[in-house]
């Protein structure tokens, strides 16, 4: 059973804010319309205004509503992180970190660098939620994660980075590719090329268009689709495609994908956050995997020397690492 460290009131109230529906919040906590209709009439009594704005398809939160919700998120967001902290004492060490995620780092790093954190915390579950860049930001203001892994452009002044570093985009072509061996290529010369690109929600997209308008340039993409189905394309040689080092570095270290730098400032302004929600304090598991991942965001980039002693990235070092032990131990194997 989950301890109640708040108000029912400010519970209902903040279920038809974020429903923007007194009956579908009343649904999701599985209580009576008229229960929930006298919390927050009991609400507007005390501080003496409207917080929602009556309509024919549900409410919207006045503008003293607004303030009343970005207050009582914050409080739920301590309830949970006390809750959080009492039970993970208790389990020693267990506890949920909810994190969200844009697909372009759903494919390679982020379930490498939270498979090699359950190795170290056993204990700690992650949940992964992966959407586009406003959703995952709207989930963070919503308390609905407690932090967020992505690609941005510009600050967000409702949210805290706890860690940040240059993420440009590159062009990701197959090392068979014409490209491969360059060591710049410019934007008139990628839209030369049968191009695969996200949709427009995508920060890769938003840029490079952009970048084209500024340059009187036009596209059409060759391929729409996912990170991974575009990555798959740009290793068997059909389509230059677009990324980060950080997300495409297992395929980059791997040999099957090179990453050409692009001459245009636009595209090496783009930035990779770990973001929270502005003033909030995360429970002591999410802190360690943020740790975590700050340190694997440095190793996978090579804009901060993301190498390993011998030179290789870390996904090709850890590969030769498990290919020497299978092989010592194939040796002790005795002969028959």
């Amino acid at each position: 059973m989950q301890p109640l460290l708040i108000s029912t009131g400010v519970r209902y109230f903040l279920a038809v804010a974020e429903c923007e529906s007194l009956s579908a919040a009343a649904l999701k906590l599985h209580v009576a319309v008229s229960a929930i209709s006298r919390q927050i009439a009991k609400l507007e009594d005390m501080f003496g205004c409207p917080l929602f704005d009556r309509h024919a398809r549900g409410v919207q939160l006045t503008e003293a509503g607004e303030r009343l919700a970005k207050f009582a998120r914050a409080v739920r967001l301590d309830a949970d992180r006390v809750i959080e902290e009492v039970r993970g004492v208790a389990a020693h060490g267990s506890g949920i970190v909810r994190v969200g995620t844009v697909e372009g780092l759903a494919g390679g790093f982020m379930p490498h660098a939270m498979a090699e954190f359950r190795r170290k915390n056993p204990g700690i579950a992650i949940h992964l939620h992966v959407d586009a860049p406003a959703e995952i930001s709207r989930l963070l203001q919503q308390g609905e994660i407690d932090l967020a892994v992505k690609y941005s452009v510009e600050p967000e002044p409702s949210l805290d980075i706890l860690h940040q570093q240059k993420a440009p985009i590159v062009a990701l072509v197959s090392r068979h590719h014409a490209l491969a061996r360059r060591r710049s290529v410019t934007v008139a010369e990628l839209v030369t090329q049968p191009l695969g690109m996200p949709d427009q929600r995508n920060t890769v997209r938003s840029a490079f268009e952009l970048c084209c308008a500024q340059n009187g340039l036009h596209f059409e993409p060759a391929f729409t689709g996912n990170a991974s189905c575009l990555a798959e394309l740009a290793v068997q040689g059909h389509v230059v495609t677009l990324g980060g080092h950080v997300g495409s570095a297992q395929l980059i270290s791997q040999g099957d994908l090179r990453a050409i730098p692009i001459e245009d400032q636009l595209l090496k302004l783009r930035t990779m956050a770990i973001l929270v929600l502005k003033g909030r304090h995360l429970p002591s598991t999410a802190t360690a995997f943020v740790q975590h991942l700050a340190t694997a965001i440095k190793k996978a980039s090579p804009l901060t020397g993301g190498r390993s002693s011998s030179g290789r990235s870390p996904f090709s070092a850890q590969r030769s690492k498990a290919r020497l032990t299978k092989s010592t131990q194939s040796s002790r194997i005795p002969a028959r």
